[in-house]
């Protein structure tokens, strides 16, 4: 038996989705399934449950009984999952675990960040996605992070208070970019919807979304539309907030594949002198690109309107599909945090019933860049 199992549901095209509080995780359903599962959660027995969806549905008494089954055990199995990477307790880390191999200063619009590293490899994780933000100019941090690290183990202070331990240091990474877009815009941590690893550019009235796993060309099909006349929001990390279902500019350099340099430079006629990166997070060639120039883009934010799923597969024909909210969201979830706030979950699930979401297949540069220009013309 499920005891009186609490969910939050939205209907999205002919599906229903149900968030479970209890482990943050998402389920979908159609009828009868999702009849079944609204059963379940109220504690009704599968026999009593079985006989209505037999009688409703036609089917067979055992067929009907073992659908419920099916679908109480994928319940039971969602309830029951723990994650296993990572930790989301604070446990404590020691006082001498914080080291200082070297601290640094920057400038994000009109705010001075100050950031202590306790050795090379954490430096390296972060400085050079900032390094054109580095100031040298006297002035009292509005924000102070602390790295630290202890054996396998990693910590992060914000303003002296620890925000994080774990053993992932791309949770530690992630954890830091969310606080830094916090202080820069002035949004509360838990206020943040949803984090997704993708990248965004806008006309300044709609904006686009690219998510995809690492090798999607991402950050390729960033530039070039930043190239095209759109404005770059974000690359690698987009963080939305409930209230406005907007994307925040977030100051990190573009990442540029050695693949990618040759087409970039036509544009972007510095990014050949740029220093090459071997080390970071990634085990490939890269330079980074500086995307923003004007501080006044740091007080807005863009709405996103359009989500797109990117797959690069060389030689491939150019294929873009609609997806409805439904369909893509397993994609999403692959790419992305999301919030385990009721209040916000609901925000979530609007939102995202709202997005105009589409699959890319594409191998030629051009005709991706073509399709995303034209669906935004469309919907100026």
């Amino acid at each position: 038996m499920i005891n009186q199992l609490s969910y939050l549901g939205q209907e999205m095209d002919d599906v229903h989705l149900v968030w479970l509080p209890q482990v943050n995780k998402y389920l979908q359903f159609k009828e009868p399934a999702w009849k079944v599962f609204v059963r379940l959660a109220e504690d009704m027995d599968h026999d009593t449950i079985a006989r209505l969806i037999s009688s409703v549905y036609g089917l067979g008494r055992s067929e009907a009984k073992e659908f419920v089954e099916d679908i109480a055990t994928n319940i039971s199995e969602t309830l029951n999952y723990t994650e296993t990477s990572g930790t989301s307790e604070l446990l404590p880390l020691k006082t001498e675990s914080i080291h200082t191999y070297r601290v640094k200063q920057y400038r994000v619009g009109e705010k001075f960040v100050a950031i202590r590293f306790p050795n090379g490899y954490l430096f390296n994780s972060v400085h050079p996605f900032l390094q054109h933000l580095e100031s040298d100019e006297k002035t009292e941090a509005n924000s102070k992070f602390v790295f630290i690290q202890e054996h396998e183990r990693f910590g992060l202070l914000h303003n002296d208070k620890l925000v994080y331990t774990g053993n992932e240091s791309m949770h530690l990474i992630g954890q830091f970019y969310q606080h830094l877009l916090s202080d820069i815009h002035n949004v509360a941590p838990d206020n943040w919807m949803t984090v997704c690893h993708a990248s965004a550019v806008t006309d300044g009235k709609n904006t686009l979304m690219v998510t995809g796993p690492s090798g999607t060309g991402k950050s390729t099909i960033t530039g070039l539309l930043a190239a095209h006349g759109l404005s770059f929001v974000a690359d690698d990390f987009v963080a939305i907030d409930a209230a406005n279902y907007a994307a925040y500019p977030f100051p990190t350099a573009l990442s540029v594949k050695k693949g990618s340099v040759e087409l970039l430079s036509n544009w972007f006629n510095t990014l050949p002198g740029k220093d090459v990166h071997t080390k970071l997070r990634v085990d490939k060639e890269i330079r980074l690109l500086p995307m923003f120039t004007d501080n006044e883009f740091y007080q807005r934010i863009y709405p996103v309107k359009f989500l797109i799923f990117l797959v690069y597969r060389e030689g491939a024909a150019f294929q873009a599909d609609k997806l409805s909210a439904s369909e893509s969201l397993k994609l999403f979830f692959e790419q992305s945090w999301v919030s385990s706030n009721p209040q916000i979950i609901r925000h979530f699930m609007r939102w995202y019933s709202n997005l105009s979401c589409y699959h890319l297949t594409y191998s030629n540069y051009q005709e991706a860049i073509g399709f995303f220009l034209k669906l935004m013309k469309e919907h100026i």
